[in-house]
């Protein structure tokens, strides 16, 4: 049994949610107002909190304001409930922790809460550090273990303390040259000073959701980046694909055998299904698309790590020119904030608009074709990702151009 409250200003629609939540054994408190609903939370002290921002009595921005300020009730579960169109929301779901349409079923209502309540539930995550722990440590100890032959077992007791002394040697050499925060320092800053300067290293960059990337630098000019945490549309396999290069069955084959991206393409090499200048076409994409993501992060941590030991077993040195980077990975940026209004969750489904008479006519790009072809009414926007084989930021522009069109629209799914 949970405890819910509701903010609705309807009378109809606080009957219908207390309840078909009463059925299903949670304690229910109401309030029509947002006023009264911040009094009511700080004495119910609600696990969830569904409210409708449009009640008129007090801006929704200074509501939950208030609810995350107070110490009692912050870290409830706040799902939005609104007759209003995703598209018309604005800023309104990302003050949430999730939304769900007017008018909705019982059974959606129900799983809504349901899932509210496992966000709650669950473990809580690791703090994220005010200071970095030394997130190269960590990124080059996963790094290595990604390495390991499959027949690392089998090794001497000789062989396996000489590879742990030489990977704790790594992880304590190279010098600390600059860290921060991104908020205070923003990534292209960082990027440029490293170009400007010509300098050898090893950039980590850590999120507070976990992700992580190691940005190697020879020269100022980018060698090669490494990544921990990020969805598959950024494993290797899906640049070798994109490029002709291998089919997505040899790449989950020998994906399973082989852990890092560097060696999948050195095994290529060797069996013969691409040569060295073709896998670096593809390590170059996907170490451009990598930084490129970063770009977009507000918040994390870095730490520049000069002549970083770790440049030395990277097996490419791609010298890709940070400035070129930085030029289209901000013109992304800028075409990501008008994306991300139409899109701001890859778990939305895009639907074909039924008045849409004939879909192949809905666009004369032959890539926004391929993309509607796999628009089903099922798939997410993260699904029509991984099956195109394409990366995020393209998809999306697909999707968002087609969406301009009126060819498909967004729902939201509860599943």
């Amino acid at each position: 049994m949970a405890r819910v409250l509701l903010i609705d200003a309807s009378a109809t629609v606080r009957r219908f949610v207390r309840g078909a939540l009463e059925e299903r054994t949670h304690q229910i408190a109401t309030a029509d107002s947002l006023r009264s609903g911040l009094d009511a939370a700080q004495s119910f002290v609600p696990d969830v909190i569904l409210v409708d921002p449009i009640v008129g009595d007090l801006d929704f921005g200074a509501f939950m304001g208030a609810l995350r300020g107070t110490s009692n009730i912050r870290h409830a579960e706040v799902l939005l409930i609104s007759a209003l169109p995703p598209a018309s929301r604005g800023d309104l779901e990302s003050l949430v922790n999730d939304s769900i349409s007017k008018p909705f079923r019982p059974h959606a209502l129900a799983a809504a809460v349901s899932q509210a309540l496992q966000r709650k539930t669950a473990p809580e995550p690791v703090a994220f550090p005010s200071r970095p722990p030394a997130p190269t440590g960590a990124f080059e100890v996963r790094q290595a273990l990604n390495s390991l032959p499959s027949n690392w077992r089998e090794w001497s007791d000789d062989r396996l303390l000489k590879w742990a002394k030489a990977l704790a040697s790594k992880i304590s050499s190279g010098e600390a040259a600059l860290q921060g925060d991104l908020e205070h320092m923003a990534l292209p800053e960082v990027l440029q000073i490293l170009e400007h300067r010509q300098l050898d290293g090893a950039l980590f960059v850590s999120a507070p959701d976990g992700r992580s990337i190691g940005i190697f630098v020879r020269g100022g000019k980018l060698a090669l980046a490494l990544a921990e945490g990020f969805s598959t549309s950024y494993l290797l396999g899906r640049y070798l694909i994109q490029d002709g290069l291998v089919e997505r069955t040899e790449v989950e084959r020998l994906s399973r055998r082989t852990a890092s991206g560097a060696r999948l393409g050195e095994r290529l090499v060797r069996m013969g299904y691409a040569d060295r200048e073709d896998i670096e076409r593809s390590l170059a994409s996907q170490s451009k698309e990598l930084v490129y993501e970063v770009l977009r992060w507000p918040q994390g941590r870095f730490e520049f790590r000069a002549n970083s030991p770790a440049l030395h077993d990277l097996g490419a040195d791609l010298q890709l020119s940070m400035t070129g980077i930085l030029m289209e990975g901000l013109r992304r940026v800028d075409e990501w904030r008008m994306v991300e209004k139409h899109i701001p969750s890859f778990s939305l489904v895009p639907q074909i608009d039924p008045l849409l008479v004939d879909p192949s006519r809905a666009s004369a790009d032959a890539f926004e074709r391929r993309i509607l072809e796999l628009v089903d009414g099922a798939r997410t926007v993260q699904e029509v990702i991984d099956a195109s084989q394409s990366g995020p930021f393209e998809v999306c522009k697909a999707l968002y151009s087609l969406a301009a069109t009126n060819a498909i629209r967004f729902a939201r799914i509860l599943r």
